[in-house]
């Protein structure tokens, strides 16, 4: 409980800004829907929280904001579905998008689950706005280490962060 506290301290000192104070700035909330803003309800956020938790636990919080942006993102484009969980659980041609939904998956460790929770609530408010902005084209990332050539065909690089590298 400590940790938790600790984190939540940290987190919110980092300076957030609310959503509703952001105006025609170029660092407008991203996340966006025919013109609405995206509404997560506990079943999506819990969706959100996995796929931050099984995808980039353990990785700095910036890469954690950018794979739950690259899900956002995806919803936006509506082609992986239009909501979090149907992007999460999205699979083409039988082959997940996300690989931790097709295998079995360990009980979550308690502290870095509740900070994916943490960073998934705080995107979808728009709390990490200039980080997100860093990845506001992202539709697609990898972990360094996971050899494969998909990624150096057709697609731009953004950026590293962490272990995991983003592409437009």
């Amino acid at each position: 409980m400590k940790t938790l506290a600790k984190l939540l301290l940290v987190v919110g000192a980092c300076g957030a800004t609310n959503a509703t104070t952001v105006s025609n700035d170029a660092l407008q909330p991203i996340i966006w829907r025919s013109q609405q803003l995206v509404t997560l309800d506990h079943k999506q956020l819990k969706c959100l929280s996995d796929n931050i938790y099984y995808e980039a636990r353990g990785e700095p919080v910036e890469g954690q904001i950018a794979v739950a942006q690259v899900t956002l993102n995806r919803v936006q484009q509506a082609r992986w579905g239009g909501t979090v969980c149907e992007v999460v659980h999205y699979k083409h041609r039988g082959v997940c998008q996300f690989s931790w939904v097709c295998k079995p998956q360990r009980v979550p460790d308690v502290g870095q689950y509740t900070q994916a929770k943490l960073v998934a609530k705080r995107v979808s408010d728009y709390h990490y706005t200039d980080m997100q902005y860093k990845y506001k084209t992202a539709l697609y990332f990898h972990n360094n280490k996971v050899p494969g050539t998909w990624h150096r065909k057709s697609r731009v690089k953004l950026q590293q962060t962490g272990n995991h590298i983003f592409y437009e």
